[in-house]
């Protein structure tokens, strides 16, 4: 196995490792999740869209990782969720809003907002590098369908 494949292999672990543990945590424990997210420092009704919604995209990028059709997909999703997961952490050490509870659950609830900015920029750019390491793959491997040389 290339290098390349194996630390795509371990990336992809590590992705699963976290989306899969984290949206199964605020399924089994909804009502927790819910009134935190409700609690958060913007409109109820998003909070609440938030709380049905993102459970279930956290939980379809872990499962999407299985798949190698998928996985660019869920390397896009996981960009794009701890892009904005990021942003919220940084703007809350900003103290832009009060007190704020964090709706993440298992251990990173227990986590300070620091160490939440540094777990997430950690979790941001394995999952940058992941998807380079994804395109890059792709763009290497043979086709299944050849076409046919031209004369």
């Amino acid at each position: 196995m290339k290098t390349k494949n194996k630390i795509q292999l371990v990336i992809i672990l590590a992705l699963m490792a976290l989306w899969l543990p984290i949206s199964i945590d605020k399924l089994i424990n909804f009502t927790l999740f819910k009134s935190a997210m409700v609690q958060q420092p913007f409109a109820d009704s998003l909070g609440r869209l938030l709380a049905y919604t993102l459970p279930l995209i956290e939980f379809a990028t872990g499962i999407l990782f299985v798949f190698p059709k998928w996985r660019l997909l869920a390397f896009r999703s996981s960009i794009a969720m701890m892009l904005i997961f990021t942003g919220y952490v940084a703007l809350a050490l900003l103290k832009v809003w009060e007190d704020i509870p964090c709706g993440c659950g298992l251990v990173f609830n227990q986590l300070g907002w620091v160490a939440h900015l540094w777990l997430n920029l950690i979790f941001l750019i394995i999952s940058i590098v992941g998807c380079i390491l994804e395109k890059n793959i792709r763009s290497l491997q043979i086709p299944l369908k050849s076409e046919p040389a031209i004369k």
